[in-house]
């Protein structure tokens, strides 16, 4: 998903000249500003396969290391396990995520009506339906945008733009161990339907820099027609993350995050039961 397209998929037709870009541009833009503004309030399942090369020893050891009665990790002295050299396909999970009034809300009741408690280890991503469309263009617009290539959308010829982002400039949102929050500097893809500025695609790379430069921060999100209720809105359809992280555990000396042990996690994610929250009255005379 992170990688470029093989030339061979990539359509030969003439670039747009630069007044033709930046019209096209503009109107990706304008696209992410309104289009949260006319969703409606609406319900949809979210469903993630995760994948990660935390092996089963450092999982239990991860674990072992909460403290339930208290809700903090507790001291551990033993040596943590080193990271398995596979990914590993982990337990799939599904959720409903209500937008209303224009933010993202995660329901954390089951089917069966228990709560879903977070994951002691591993890869969540919020944003989707929105907001990572401002971040990206409302970034990239104090960033660099520069023309990639067209390509073949399930419509027509999508235009594709990269853009790099500045860590002074940067809304793209990392959160680590102790809740800490980072922006790094970033680079990425937007692909958008040049007649109407639709983002059918957008991608966020991280660029970290030292001591972070070996750690990994990526998103792609994929957006396409639902129906909800009795419209067609667009909507994400599909979304892959990656984080690459340093290994700060126990028994890894505490030294330089550049030198320590990496965990990778990968979810691929899917967004489908697309259903609009209305209400109908009938009143009989």
């Amino acid at each position: 998903s992170f990688l470029d397209l093989p030339p061979a998929e990539i359509l030969p037709k003439a670039s747009p000249d630069s007044a033709a870009q930046s019209a096209i541009f503009q109107r990706a833009v304008a696209y992410a500003d309104t289009t949260i503004k006319k969703l409606p309030n609406f319900s949809a399942r979210r469903s993630t396969t995760h994948f990660d090369d935390v092996s089963p020893m450092q999982r239990l050891h991860s674990q072992s290391m909460v403290d339930p009665s208290r809700g903090i990790q507790a001291s551990y002295a033993q040596t943590a396990p080193a990271p398995s050299p596979l990914l590993r396909y982990g337990d799939p999970s599904s959720f409903v995520v209500t937008y209303r009034d224009g933010e993202e809300v995660a329901d954390t009741q089951t089917e069966k009506g228990k709560k879903t408690a977070p994951p002691a280890i591993g890869l969540s991503t919020y944003g989707e339906f929105g907001p990572i469309l401002s971040v990206a263009t409302g970034d990239a617009m104090h960033g660099k945008v520069f023309w990639s290539h067209w390509e073949q959308g399930a419509t027509g010829p999508l235009a594709v733009f990269r853009f790099l982002v500045h860590q002074e400039d940067s809304h793209f949102t990392v959160l680590g161990a102790g809740n800490m929050s980072r922006s790094p500097s970033y680079h990425g893809e937007i692909a958008v339907d040049p007649a109407t500025g639709t983002i059918l695609r957008v991608t966020l790379v991280s660029d970290w820099k030292p001591p972070f430069q070996p750690s990994v921060s990526a998103i792609l999100v994929e957006y396409g027609p639902v129906q909800i209720g009795n419209a067609t809105y667009t909507c994400p359809i599909k979304g892959v993350a990656i984080s690459k992280v340093p290994n700060a555990g126990p028994g890894n000396g505490g030294g330089e995050l550049d030198k320590l042990p990496h965990q990778t996690f990968v979810n691929d994610v899917s967004f489908t039961e697309y259903h609009v929250f209305r209400a109908e009255v009938r009143i009989l005379p």
